[in-house]
């Protein structure tokens, strides 16, 4: 047991981390209160004092284990835990926010033949989604139906839907719901979807107790905490039976992702005008029946506030998406930067942000075989801040690789930004995936060479 432990404790230990200590230490074997407190203020950006630094504190970094695993713990994650609760200004207009939006909410894979499931509304607004789709068509013995219609997709009842919704909606977090209604029933079928959304979601659905704004602005996540709204087809007969208990008179646009590419091309100005006051909705090209998902980041660099995704379609938008929404405690709702926001700067004032990343100078891979890693770091974000570098590969070690590398990157617009991780394994005729992590560039906690 000796033997192994001296065998484990050799294996564990981290080359890069035990030269940190030593530096913070003056080479000592541990740290005292006044290396710990130097470290944390130095290294780690975390304001402290000789008060703050507690006992228990103490004990946890005082030897080369205990630092270890303080650096391996969530306490030394590049995410600022700050920004797992909301931190962001939730009273403004809600056209100032992005929404995390879904679209085809209720089906489980491709848009031809797949199972509609009412789990998806369960699982996707505790995921943090705060806008839904609901396609609604004429069922049998006079109960409306969810499914995608003209296709072989299963068919599920309108009013267990809803009644899914009512039970999930403020699980996650209390920021209104918008149920978006893609509405393709008679009118008969329609007082029965009416008489469904205000049987099952009672208060839910009124917001006559909102006040509203004398400018006319939008109201604001914050006065609509608990309540769920419908979006539904202008002239549709669904808003005469809606209307009068949602109070819902705001419109909101919804365009195709190639009807939306084309304004930004053709009416650039007017449409990240047009965002500034109203809210639009993007959803995927009929053309993706696959359920797979266009690239997001434009249409936010737009303004575009519901940005509606297959959540069904795990990979690389999802993972922005997820990225770009943890930042605010993905609470379904982030404030856009002030140069897209009603009432504030017309114009973008650049700042410039040089981001220098010393880059995962270890790494621990959980693969089968012997790989041969090397890093790769991309800024999404606005055109001239997108981005990729990559380190140099490091042969046949996948167990404790070492880069001791510098990129560097500048960001215009870091309010947009996100910085994407991606670990490969490096092969002569291609590459495989190993595994990412992607962060928003404002919830990356700073380190000691902040440049700004």
């Amino acid at each position: 047991f000796e033997e192994f432990c001296s065998f484990y404790k050799m294996m564990s230990t981290r080359r890069d981390l035990y030269l940190l200590m030593l530096t913070y230490s003056n080479h000592k074997d541990h740290l005292d209160t006044d290396d710990i407190t130097r470290f944390l203020e130095t290294e780690q950006k975390v304001n402290m004092c000789f008060h703050c630094v507690n006992e228990k504190l103490l004990k946890q970094f005082y030897f080369f284990l205990g630092f270890t695993n303080y650096m391996r713990s969530p306490a030394g994650d590049i995410f600022n835990p700050e920004h797992y609760n909301v931190n962001q200004d939730m009273t403004q207009p809600l056209c100032n926010y992005f929404i995390a939006s879904s679209h085809n909410t209720y089906l489980m894979g491709d848009q031809l033949m797949s199972q509609s499931r009412v789990d998806m509304y369960a699982w996707v607004l505790q995921a943090g989604c705060r806008c839904v789709e609901v396609d609604c068509w004429d069922g049998q013995d006079g109960e409306p139906i969810v499914h995608h219609g003209y296709t072989l997709t299963s068919k599920i009842l309108f009013k267990d839907v809803i009644e899914t919704i009512n039970k999930y909606a403020f699980i996650k977090t209390d920021y209104p719901v918008i149920l978006s209604i893609e509405n393709h029933c008679s009118v008969l079928q329609q007082k029965k979807m009416a008489q469904y959304l205000v049987e099952i979601l009672g208060d839910k659905l009124d917001v006559s107790s909102v006040k509203a704004e004398e400018s006319g602005r939008l109201p604001s996540p914050e006065s609509l905490r608990g309540k769920i709204l419908v979006k539904v087809k202008a002239l549709s007969d669904l808003v005469k039976y809606t209307c009068s208990v949602a109070n819902c008179s705001w419109q909101v646009s919804s365009l195709s992702e190639t009807k939306a590419h084309q304004l930004m091309q053709q009416k650039a100005a007017s449409f990240i005008l047009f965002n500034q006051r109203q809210l639009s909705r993007i959803y995927p090209s009929s053309y993706r029946v696959d359920s797979s998902n266009f690239n997001p980041q434009p249409l936010w660099s737009t303004g575009c506030q519901l940005v509606a995704l297959n959540y069904q379609s795990e990979g690389r938008v999802l993972q922005l998406n997820r990225a770009k929404f943890y930042s605010n405690g993905n609470c379904g709702y982030i404030l856009k930067p002030a140069c897209m926001c009603v009432g504030l700067f017309r114009k973008c004032s650049f700042r410039q942000f040089t981001l220098d990343l010393h880059v995962l100078r270890h790494l621990s891979t959980s693969s089968q075989w012997i790989i041969d890693p090397f890093v790769e770091v991309e800024i999404i974000g606005l055109p001239v801040d997108c981005c990729k570098e990559q380190t140099r590969v490091v042969d046949d070690n996948g167990f404790n690789p070492m880069w001791e590398e510098t990129l560097v990157f500048t960001v215009h617009m870091p309010e947009l930004a996100l910085v994407r991780f991606l670990v490969w394994d490096h092969d002569p005729i291609g590459q495989d995936f190993i595994g990412q992590r992607t962060i928003a560039f404002h919830s990356m906690m700073p380190g000691r060479n902040q440049k700004r």
